[in-house]
């Protein structure tokens, strides 16, 4: 599954505005990254911790392949 994919995936499994609450961000930061297919990976481990406490099903490997494709890394 492309990373993109799984990044919607993401929002969509949490809600964009709920996301955007939960890490103190405009809804439209949330909706450019669905929009892009893209959350920073500086996120990444605020959106897990997020995740756990509201009691969202997520895990790393939700996230798996975005690291590699934006530090030039991707195989």
């Amino acid at each position: 599954m492309r990373y993109e994919l799984r990044h919607r995936q993401v929002i969509e499994r949490f809600g964009a505005g709920q996301l955007a609450k939960c890490l103190g961000l405009p809804r439209s930061t949330v909706y450019s990254w669905r929009d892009a297919g893209i959350i920073p990976a500086k996120h990444h481990a605020q959106i897990l911790a997020a995740a756990k406490e509201a009691g969202v099903e997520l895990s790393p490997a939700d996230f798996i392949g975005a690291l590699a494709v934006e530090t030039g890394h991707a195989a």
